[in-house]
């Protein structure tokens, strides 16, 4: 095995340790990208309602 892919390689010595923690931040990015994306549907589905409580509104009010 080349000596690069070794763990004694001062060059991987640092990064094989962040591999964990880069996983987390990873999972814990698309975790926060899934609740940003749910939270934009229900600030769509509220201003759709929101609409419809208008009209209504005017109706009445005519």
């Amino acid at each position: 095995m080349p000596f690069y892919f070794r763990k004694e390689c001062p060059l991987n010595s640092g990064y094989l340790n962040m591999v964990p923690a880069l996983r987390e931040l990873m999972q814990a990015k698309h975790r926060a990208q899934k609740a940003v994306d749910e939270l934009v549907d229900c600030v769509a589905e509220l201003e759709t309602r929101v609409g419809k409580f208008e009209k209504l509104v005017q109706e009445v009010l005519r």
